[in-house]
């Protein structure tokens, strides 16, 4: 049995709306990968600065706009979250590396997610342009309206 370009055009379409509906997750992924990058250098330009700079008060945030005026932490020693709600006593040097690594592999998920999107942005172009013949098809058969 013969498939009709209705039945061809309603899976076209629904193919097309999944494939939207990834393309947005990823569009999210990728916004949340690029604020962990941002995040992430600031850290590490922070702690740089901290150690290079001769301060006598520093602001800490408490949260809702609000600071406290304090003298600057000893950042010889820092605690690192590691994961799963561990959280280890590092030297500055064995973060500085954590934070490289951890740059490193959120540049590696932005740019996995970039050549995901691509390739989805493709998938979708040929679905749309499938959809858009079998249109035509079906006006150019009606004939002129």
């Amino acid at each position: 049995m013969a498939v009709s370009d209705d039945e061809k055009l309603q899976a076209l379409v629904g193919e097309a709306r999944v494939l939207e509906a990834y393309m947005g997750d990823l569009n999210n992924r990728e916004a949340l990968v690029a604020r962990a990058i941002i995040e992430t250098r600031a850290v590490s330009e922070s702690l740089r600065a901290l150690g290079n700079q001769d301060t006598t008060e520093v602001l800490f945030p408490m949260g809702a706009g609000i600071f406290i005026r304090t003298a600057p932490p000893q950042a010889d020693k820092l605690i690192v979250s590691v994961g799963s709600n561990i959280a280890m006593e590092r030297s500055k040097e064995d973060t500085f590396a954590f934070l490289d690594a951890r740059l490193k592999e959120l540049e590696n998920a932005g740019v996995s997610i970039q050549q995901e999107k691509a390739e989805l942005a493709n998938r979708l172009n040929s679905a749309r342009a499938a959809i858009n013949r079998i249109v035509e098809a079906q006006q150019h058969r009606q004939g002129p309206s």
